[in-house]
C-alpha cells in the first residue's frame, strides 16, 4: 500500500488514494488516545512469547517429514527428520539470538554423533526427533 499526502484531501483515503496529512495524524492520534485509555491494562498484562527455535542444516538430499514442522511435545519443542547421509545441524533461538550446537546437547544422549570445528551436532544417515528444551536450553537426541 502506498500513501501519499497532500494538504488538503484530493480524494477519500483508500490504498490508492490520497489523504491529507492532518486526516492522518488525527486517525493516529486516534489509535494512540486508544491505547493510553488502558495502558494500566496493558503494564500490567503478563504475556508470554514463545522462544522461536530454529534448525539450521545442510539442506541437500532432504528427505522430510510433516513437511519440516517443528511441534511442541508438553514444555518442549520437537523436530522429526530424515536424511540420507551425513549432516550438520544447529539450533538457534531467535529471541535470544543464541546457536546452540553440541555443547547443549544433554549428557545422557545415547545417539552416537560427532562434532566439527564449529559445535555443530553431525549425525549419520537416518531419521531423527530433535528435541529443545527452552527452560535448560539442552537438545536431545533420539532415532525416529
Amino acid at each position: 500500500m502506498h500513501l501519499a499526502f497532500d494538504i488538503d484531501r484530493t480524494s477519500y483515503f483508500s490504498s490508492t488514494g490520497n489523504i491529507s496529512i492532518r486526516e492522518y495524524l488525527e486517525a493516529k492520534k486516534k489509535t494512540i488516545s486508544t491505547y493510553l485509555a488502558d495502558v494500566e491494562e496493558y503494564a500490567n498484562a503478563e504475556i508470554q512469547i514463545p522462544a522461536a527455535w530454529y534448525i539450521r542444516a545442510d539442506f541437500t538430499d532432504w528427505e522430510m517429514d510433516d513437511n519440516y514442522t517443528m511441534d511442541q511435545e508438553g514444555d518442549r519443542y520437537v523436530i522429526t527428520l530424515s536424511r540420507n547421509s551425513q549432516f550438520r545441524l544447529k539450533v538457534y533461538n531467535s529471541s535470544t539470538g543464541h546457536w546452540y550446537g553440541t555443547e547443549c546437547v544433554s549428557g545422557d544422549c545415547t545417539v552416537p554423533y560427532t562434532t566439527d570445528n564449529h559445535t555443530n551436532i553431525v549425525l549419520q544417515p537416518g531419521t531423527y526427533k530433535i528435541f529443545i528444551d527452552p527452560y535448560t536450553q539442552k537438545i536431545m537426541l533420539e532415532r525416529g
